[in-house]
C-alpha cells in the first residue's frame, strides 16, 4: 500500500485533483478515492483537503509523502548496494584497532584506504589488544592495529617507530639532579 500511496500523493500533488491524479496514472480517480481514505484511516488524520479547489494535501499528508519519498530512496540504496554485493562488487574487512590509537590513525589513514580500495567495505571494532588475540584466531577479524601479539600463527608489521624524549627545561629544579653520565645533555637542554 505505500507504495502506491506514495505514487497516488505525489500525482495529487502535482495535479491538484484526484480526477487528473488517476487519469495521469490511468487509473480510476475512486480507486485513488478509496486507497486515500484508507490511508486517513489508518492514520487518524486528513491527507488531503478537500475543502480546498485546487485541491491540496494537509500538512499530515504532505508529512507522510516526504517519508513515503525517503522510505522508496532507502529502500533503492539497499536493493542496489545487495545486488552488487550479490554480484561479488565489494568485498569486506574487519578492523580492530585499540582505542587510543582508533582516532589518531583512522583520521589520517581511511581516507586515502577508500580511495585506493573503493569497492572494500570495513567494519571497525574498537578493542583491546587481548580480544584482538581471540578474534583473530577464530577468523573474526582481519587484520589488528595494536601493541604487537605473539602468536606462533601471526604476523606482525611494524606500521611506525614512536621516537619519545625526556624533555626537562634548565630551570626546572630536577634539571641539576640528573646525573647524564659520559652522556652531555641532549641539545635542547643545553644553553
Amino acid at each position: 500500500m505505500e507504495n502506491k500511496l506514495l505514487v497516488f500523493l505525489e500525482a495529487i500533488q502535482q495535479h491538484n485533483s484526484m480526477t487528473k491524479a488517476a487519469q495521469s496514472l490511468f487509473i480510476s480517480q475512486p480507486y485513488i478515492s478509496r486507497t486515500i481514505k484508507s490511508a486517513e484511516t489508518h492514520f487518524g488524520t486528513p491527507l488531503i483537503d478537500r475543502g480546498h479547489h485546487p485541491l491540496e494535501l494537509t500538512y499530515a499528508g504532505e508529512r507522510l509523502l516526504t517519508y513515503l519519498q525517503s522510505d522508496a530512496r532507502l529502500h533503492q540504496r539497499m536493493n542496489t548496494e545487495l545486488k552488487e554485493i550479490s554480484q561479488n562488487k565489494y568485498q569486506s574487512m574487519t578492523i580492530g584497532i585499540t582505542p587510543p590509537m582508533a582516532n589518531a590513525w583512522f583520521s589520517q589513514t581511511l581516507p586515502a584506504f577508500y580511495q585506493r580500495f573503493p569497492n572494500i567495505r570495513t567494519k571497525i571494532l574498537e578493542i583491546t589488544t587481548s580480544k584482538a588475540e581471540t578474534l583473530l584466531a577464530s577468523h573474526q577479524l582481519d587484520f589488528f592495529i595494536g601493541k604487537t601479539i605473539h602468536q606462533t600463527n601471526v604476523k606482525t608489521i611494524p606500521l611506525q617507530t614512536i621516537s619519545l624524549s625526556l624533555v626537562i627545561p634548565k630551570t626546572a629544579g630536577i634539571y641539576q639532579s640528573i646525573n647524564f653520565g659520559d652522556r652531555s645533555p641532549p641539545p635542547f637542554l643545553q644553553e
